[in-house]
């Protein structure tokens, strides 16, 4: 996923600078949808409707990671932990 091309309110980044972008990972009031497919099947559903599509990222066949949050260097970024854990006890 790339850090870059994620959609973050620009309220959001002019409130929190240094925080936005956790925020937005791991904030739980705003929904976005993800689809994942081959690109020439998201280009053919991005010219047949009329809601935006965001491309973020890239699936990649890597076996060591699952989701990897890259800056525009594509050098991974840490983010700390946070969001609701639904299946915590």
């Amino acid at each position: 996923v790339r850090s870059s091309d994620l959609p973050v309110n620009p309220d959001l980044r002019k409130a929190y600078p240094d925080d936005a972008l956790w925020l937005a990972c791991s904030g739980g009031e705003d929904y976005e949808l993800v689809l994942v497919g081959a690109p020439e099947r998201i280009d053919k559903l991005a010219k047949s409707t009329s809601m935006p599509l965001t491309p973020i990222g890239e699936v990649l066949p890597r076996a060591d990671e699952l989701v990897t949050l890259v800056d525009e260097d594509g050098a991974a970024l840490t983010m700390p932990d946070g969001g609701w854990d639904h299946l915590r006890a």
